[in-house]
């Protein structure tokens, strides 16, 4: 079962919230780095919009109902290491706040 919520595909929703056999998602982000890009760590803040929507095989995506994230956050990136926190607000669900890190090979 595909799972909507979460920093990975719906902000502003708990990871999880809704689950289908079908994920329909997209994600509009505007990053933007602070100082100069050839320090080694770079700071920047970043604006989002993300819409998901989950359901069973059998059903049409045009009769679904999408729901919505908005939000900022900001993030740090040094050498092969990434961390982002933002808070993103589940329009209609309420606010919440996602941390995330990665490494970049």
């Amino acid at each position: 079962r595909r799972l909507s919520g979460g920093g990975d595909v719906l902000r502003g929703f708990r990871v999880g919230y809704a689950s289908g056999d079908v994920l329909a998602a997209g994600s509009v982000e505007v990053r933007t780095p602070l100082g100069s890009p050839l320090n080694l760590a770079r700071l920047g803040v970043s604006v989002f919009f993300d819409t998901a929507t989950v359901y069973d095989v059998g059903r049409r995506l045009r009769d679904q109902t999408f729901d919505r994230g908005v939000g900022a956050g900001v993030w740090l990136s040094a050498a092969v290491f990434r961390l982002n926190l933002s808070v993103a607000r589940g329009i209609g669900r309420g606010t919440r706040v996602n941390v995330g890190t990665s490494l970049v090979f």
